[in-house]
């Protein structure tokens, strides 16, 4: 018939599909297929970073509703990793290596304490032997840990000596630890510091864990809070034993609704900066769906609409924002035999940020100081 003679002189793509009813199911094969062929040459890239030690694979979702790729999502994905490439990884993001003291600038989802991980993350202490091994060093000795979600700074000690020496610095609360984040509103005041206790939620205690503010009666009667006042605040159970938490905050950069603030954690709880900021300050962290919302803790971060807008991202979309908490830098006494007052023997470890944090900073129109610049932290 005359569609046969016709035939050769069609595209490929066309006669594959020339046995299709309609025109709707033409197009959904097509479609489909370019989806798959985009996802098949994705993998490969990703592959071939690996293999040459530039980047990690990033899971970059697509908004399937308006076809936008999320410029703010950018989770890391150890799923399809091997051990000794992770290790590889890892080894890249050494950033200081002296004075028997090991700083790696930890990524996105890997978790610096044992146990099981979430799906696609990976444990830092599972892969310490390969890491001594790579640096070849008997033994690597974990020092400090932070947030699966958060970035930056965790040192690790080749010795016991001086594992036992960072240690005991952490307990004297000798070494300065300086975070920048991204936060949901301006913190008012712009500068100051938040001294709130903090213990365990025990709402949450028997799922997924969290910390609550637990502020002195004191306190409470020294701000002439009312009852109604008090109720709104996520204080915990009287059953529970608050740690003493106290966190130092300064706004480097401001634009509309949100905000680049330097924080100094001057004491070691779990998620302390997390909690003070959110629910002390009620400015959350950007990407911070645990201590965003007082009156429903299990809803994700909602987000202004002008700061949507400047993301390129719907509302529903929030949800797949990471955390935006960078743990900058590190002041350590690297010397055991010297004096604690001896400010010689403090040595300032740095990391840069990640890129997810420089872009979304960039879109949100804040800025760095310009020391950070000038040190190429960019």
């Amino acid at each position: 018939n005359m569609f046969s003679s016709m035939m050769p002189l069609l595209p490929a793509f066309t006669r594959c599909y020339a046995s299709s009813a309609t025109a709707f199911d033409y197009a959904l094969k097509i479609r489909t297929e370019m989806i798959n062929n985009s996802e098949k040459m994705a993998k490969s890239e990703s592959s071939a970073q690996v293999k040459q030690g530039d980047k990690m694979p990033i899971n970059n979702p697509i908004d399937k509703e308006d076809g936008s790729v999320l410029p703010n999502k950018r989770t890391w994905s150890f799923a399809s990793l091997k051990p000794d490439e992770i290790v590889e990884f890892l080894y890249k993001n050494i950033v200081w290596d002296k004075y028997g003291i090991v700083a790696i600038n930890k990524p996105y989802n890997v978790c610096c304490q044992g146990g099981t991980v979430a799906r696609g993350s990976v444990n830092l202490i599972d892969h310490l032997p390969g890491l001594a091994a790579r640096l070849s060093c008997p033994h690597l000795h974990p020092v400090h840990r932070i947030d699966r979600t958060s970035t930056g700074i965790v040192l690790l000690a080749r010795t016991e000596q001086q594992a036992r020496h960072l240690k005991l610095c952490f307990k004297e609360r000798r070494i300065e630890k300086y975070y920048y984040c991204i936060t949901r509103d301006v913190p008012s005041p712009l500068e100051g510091i938040v001294d709130i206790p903090l213990t365990a939620s025990a709402k949450h205690r028997d799922c997924d864990w969290r910390a609550a503010l637990r502020p002195t009666q004191s306190a409470l009667d020294e701000a002439n809070l009312t009852v109604l006042t008090r109720a709104r605040v996520p204080t915990a159970s009287s059953r529970s034993g608050a740690k003493e938490a106290v966190t130092r905050y300064r706004v480097v950069d401001k634009f509309e609704r949100c905000a680049l603030v330097e924080v100094q954690p001057l004491t070691g709880c779990k998620h302390q900066i997390r909690v003070h900021l959110g629910y002390g300050l009620n400015t959350p962290v950007l990407g911070d769906h645990k201590y965003s919302s007082m009156r429903d803790r299990l809803m994700p971060q909602r987000l202004p609409e002008s700061t949507l807008t400047r993301l390129g991202i719907r509302p529903a979309r929030a949800r797949d924002l990471p955390l935006f908490l960078h743990c900058q830098r590190v002041a350590v006494p690297v010397d055991p035999s010297k004096s604690p007052s001896d400010s010689a023997s403090v040595s300032v470890i740095k990391a840069p940020f990640p890129y997810q944090f420089v872009r979304v900073m960039r879109q949100l129109k804040l800025r760095l100081p310009i020391k950070l610049i000038r040190s190429k932290f960019i």
